[in-house]
């Protein structure tokens, strides 16, 4: 019997926290937390750091994230930023934007916004909300139809609130 470190047994617990119920970016610096009945997807269009889907409630992410120090804006002006240039190339007919506004999450401060419109004849809501981790400013864009809008509301707030940092392999505690 193999008897572990205290390094090996963080990795292993780091490593079991990352299960199948998330979704993580490919060069490993992001992780979301996918609720039950959300898997990992490659969804069509621009493609997101993360993307995932939910089919029974018509549900769709995309996480889209910078690094902090590459940006000299707060997180309210990164959203409004991100927002203006989504209002500019946006393919929305009927678009309606709603009021940026902030919210806690957790035990941190987002912004939100709820933006609708129609796209290829089907109405959506898309709620966007920015949040900051400590390495990252991250925009999490979910969406569904109207008619599913209730049910995946706590979706969408639990998938923008599980947003983290995932710690490098490089960055984990070694044997002594």
């Amino acid at each position: 019997m193999r008897r572990m470190t205290g390094g090996a047994v963080l990795t292993s617990l780091v490593l079991a926290s990352l299960a199948a119920d998330t979704a993580g970016t490919k060069d490993g610096r992001l992780v979301v937390t996918l609720p039950a009945g959300w898997r990992s997807a490659r969804l069509s269009g621009d493609a997101g750091q993360i993307q995932a889907r939910c089919d029974a409630k018509e549900a769709f992410l995309e996480v889209n994230s910078i690094a902090r120090v590459d940006r000299d804006e707060d997180l309210r002006r990164y959203a409004q930023r991100c927002l203006d240039a989504s209002d500019r190339t946006s393919r929305l007919s009927d678009r309606q934007t709603g009021e940026l506004r902030g919210v806690r999450l957790g035990n941190r401060i987002a912004y939100t916004c709820r933006v609708t419109g129609t796209l290829d004849g089907l109405r959506r809501v898309f709620i966007k909300t920015y949040v900051e981790t400590d390495r990252r400013l991250v925009e999490v864009l979910c969406w569904t139809t109207p008619s599913h809008e209730d049910q995946a509301k706590a979706d969408f707030d639990h998938l923008a609130e599980s947003v983290a940092d995932r710690v490098p392999p490089a960055d984990l505690p070694g044997p002594p």
